[in-house]
């Protein structure tokens, strides 16, 4: 296939170079046709004194010569023509202008490979679609048929055979958006991050969870801690609680004189930032007053998509109905800028409230929202072609990754949620651009098949 392609280029070049024969006589011909140069092709001082006039014969001749080759080579790309079309390539001829001809070839169907998007981290999709039927064929034999009257040994076989065509799997049951609905929340002991820290180190945990959700200005320890190991453990309760969106991502720790320690927190409304040289020496009064005010949308934000979402489907149901949720009513911001301070961009409070963020504001809504009706979420750090932040779920004690910052493409109308990055295995994920190479938060591996959108949804990523 590759060197019919390569034929293909070869003649076209060709065939280009003879339609410029055409207009300039003075080029040679790659088939080795010798051609006169008429004076307008070389420069004045060059041409002997008999070439300013060329009689009619020898331009006659010269043109017979164009033709000939012109001809020559028309006729074989006619045969690679007849050659494409016998091997299911549809061939499309223009006759552009300035006299060269234009070519556009679309090769079989059954040559195109599904795209797989690529490139930087803001989201993109391939265009391919593809839907599996699955046909499956029954055949029953030795069926005996009584044919004649009671008592009687006359019989026959008869063999049957039924064809059912159906496509692959769906839920047999249909779930759709509610209201009203409660479920319960993840509680954060069984968060993949608090599952990974040892005994001590879930201490802190818990000490850095009773201050933070009171907005207290700072925890103390009864234990003299480094400052690496304070930062792996407050970042790990950051990553378990997406919906502390309030919450920065910087601290500062003391070590005091009678072995304990202490760790000041850094908390931001958007207007007071709380960031890399950004925090604020307090938390006042006021500060705390902002927050609870901007809390209090953010939660109603999450509650208002939370209590629509049916609390007796399956866990996979009521993942994808909040999967499809953000992605018709939200935007990737392009114009979001990391200045080092803290906004709505990267945190769930963006695509809740907003509906604008960048791939931090995507994971941390969905991850937020997905705890909220008990299905344990985390996020993953890595690269995909830049820095970028997914998602992985635990479902039936299994986990799957999923990018749904990905399947909101660029471009794309708000209400056309894919499903290309949903549930798949982190090799998988590796396979399309993600990896975790170096990463701080890797996240879990991921090898559950089970809910993969294809097994459970069907295989058409695009609806």
């Amino acid at each position: 296939m590759k060197r019919l392609m390569c034929l293909l280029l070869c003649v076209l070049l060709t065939l280009t170079c003879v339609a410029c024969d055409g207009r300039r006589p003075g080029t040679p011909s790659d088939a080795g046709t010798e051609y006169s140069s008429p004076a307008s092709s070389l420069p004045e001082e060059s041409l002997p004194e008999d070439t300013t006039n060329k009689d009619a014969a020898e331009n006659t001749t010269t043109a017979s010569q164009t033709t000939t080759t012109t001809t020559t080579r028309k006729n074989e790309f006619d045969r690679l023509d007849d050659k494409l079309k016998e091997d299911g390539y549809k061939v499309e001829e223009n006759e552009n202008d300035d006299g060269s001809i234009s070519v556009e070839l679309t090769p079989p169907e059954d040559d195109v490979s599904p795209a797989i998007p690529t490139g930087p981290a803001i989201p993109t999709m391939p265009t391919t679609k593809k839907t599996t039927t699955t046909t499956t064929t029954t055949t029953t034999k030795g069926t005996t048929v009584s044919t004649g009257k009671p008592g009687s040994s006359t019989s026959t076989t008869v063999t049957t055979s039924t064809t059912t065509t159906t496509t692959t799997k769906k839920p047999t049951t249909t779930y759709q958006y509610t209201t009203g609905q409660t479920h319960t929340v993840v509680p954060f002991t069984e968060r993949y991050m608090y599952t990974t820290l040892n005994a001590e180190q879930q201490g802190w945990y818990r000490t850095i969870d009773r201050a933070v959700r009171n907005l207290e200005e700072r925890a103390t320890f009864s234990a003299k801690l480094s400052e690496n190991r304070n930062y792996y453990v407050y970042f790990a309760y950051m990553f378990d609680n997406p919906e502390l969106w309030y919450l920065g991502n910087t601290l500062t720790v003391y070590s005091l004189g009678d072995g304990t320690s202490q760790i000041v927190f850094c908390y931001s409304d958007f207007d007071r930032y709380c960031s890399y040289g950004h925090t604020p020496s307090v938390i006042d009064d006021a500060l705390r007053t902002s927050i609870r005010a901007k809390d209090a949308i953010f939660k109603k934000a999450v509650n208002d998509i939370v209590s629509t979402i049916p609390a007796n489907a399956p866990a996979v149901v009521k993942e994808k109905l909040i999967y499809d949720r953000i992605l018709r009513t939200s935007h990737y911001n392009l114009g979001a800028r990391w200045n080092g301070i803290s906004e709505p961009n990267w945190c769930a409070y963006g695509i809740l409230v907003n509906h604008y963020g960048v791939c931090e504001s995507y994971s941390e809504a969905f991850q937020t929202l997905c705890l909220q009706v008990g299905i344990n979420c985390t996020g993953i750090v890595g690269d995909a072609g830049g820095g970028h932040k997914w998602n992985a779920v635990k479902l039936d004690g299994e986990w799957y990754a999923c990018d749904i910052t990905f399947d909101d493409p660029v471009g794309n109308a708000s209400d056309d949620p894919y499903h290309y990055y949903f549930n798949r295995t982190t090799k998988e994920m590796e396979e399309m651009n993600h990896s975790t190479a170096g990463s701080d938060y890797p996240g879990p591996q991921c090898n559950g098949t089970k809910y993969s959108y294809a097994n459970y949804f069907g295989d058409n990523y695009f609806e």
